[in-house]
This record gives structure tokens, C-alpha cells and sequence, in this order.
């Protein structure tokens, strides 16, 4: 499950970072009556740009990541099974990483295309991680009660 979960991601995220390269010649477009762009950009840094052109850094960091990620997903098939949704949220975590770390290794950058002008455009690897550290945390917190 975990693994059909985590190439299901992996997937979506490359093919819709493809398809949206497939559209540089259409870019940006507008949906939502212009709530929501759809645009191309070429993240050589980290969340919100940072780091810009540290892609050495950004490569060990995630291959680290990666590893732990994938030993705790190991390490807790020994346990319960009420700990599905943080196993969940790791696999997203995870998945996310792997896809935005074969764009840092391929290409030198990151694609990213959602953007909603208020805030830095990103894409479905980057939803992934952020979902998956909030269902991690919620999981912890109602575990803790």
C-alpha cells in the first residue's frame, strides 16, 4: 500500500510538472476567474526560494530525508496499526521529496506551476509535504490524548 502510494504521487507529480512544460508556449494561464495561475517556474532554492542555487545542499538534505523517511516506514511496520495515518503522511513526505529531488538531479531545479499570486507557486510534490507533515502532527496530537 504504502509503495502503490508513494510511485502514485511520484507519477502524478512528474507527469504534471511534464504536462505544463508541454504548455511554456501557453503560459501563464488563468483559472478560477483568475484566482488560480497556472505558470512555469524554475525553483534552483528551497520553500519560498531560499538557498537559491544551493542544489548540493538541497540533494544531501533530501537523500537524508529519504532514507529516514523510508527506515521509519520500516521500523513501524512492527507496530500498530493505529499508527495508519502517520504512516500515511510519511509516505507523502516521502514521495514528495523523491519527486522534487529527481527534478534537483535531472535538471538542476525544481519545476514549479501553481501559483495564486499571494504566496510562492509550487507544485504537487510540495501540496504532498506540507499535507503529509500535517497529517504526521495531527496523528502525534490526537495520539498524545
Amino acid at each position: 500500500m504504502t509503495v502503490f502510494l508513494a510511485v502514485l504521487i511520484i507519477v502524478f507529480d512528474q507527469a504534471s510538472k511534464w504536462l505544463v512544460c508541454s504548455l511554456v508556449n501557453y503560459l501563464p494561464f488563468k483559472l478560477l476567474n483568475g484566482f488560480l495561475f497556472i505558470d512555469l517556474i524554475y525553483n534552483t532554492g528551497g520553500a519560498f526560494g531560499i538557498l537559491k542555487g544551493e542544489r548540493a545542499i538541497f540533494i544531501s538534505v533530501s537523500v537524508i530525508a529519504i532514507i529516514y523517511i523510508w527506515w521509519l516506514l520500516w521500523e513501524d511496520k512492527k507496530r500498530s496499526i493505529f499508527l495508519f495515518p502517520s504512516r500515511i503522511g510519511l509516505v507523502m513526505v516521502m514521495a514528495g521529496a523523491i519527486s522534487n529531488l529527481i527534478d534537483r538531479v535531472r535538471l538542476g531545479y525544481v519545476i514549479d506551476f501553481i501559483d495564486f499570486r499571494v504566496w510562492p507557486v509550487f507544485n504537487f510534490a510540495d501540496i504532498c509535504i506540507t499535507t503529509g507533515v500535517f497529517v504526521i502532527f495531527i496523528s502525534y496530537v490526537l495520539r498524545r490524548k
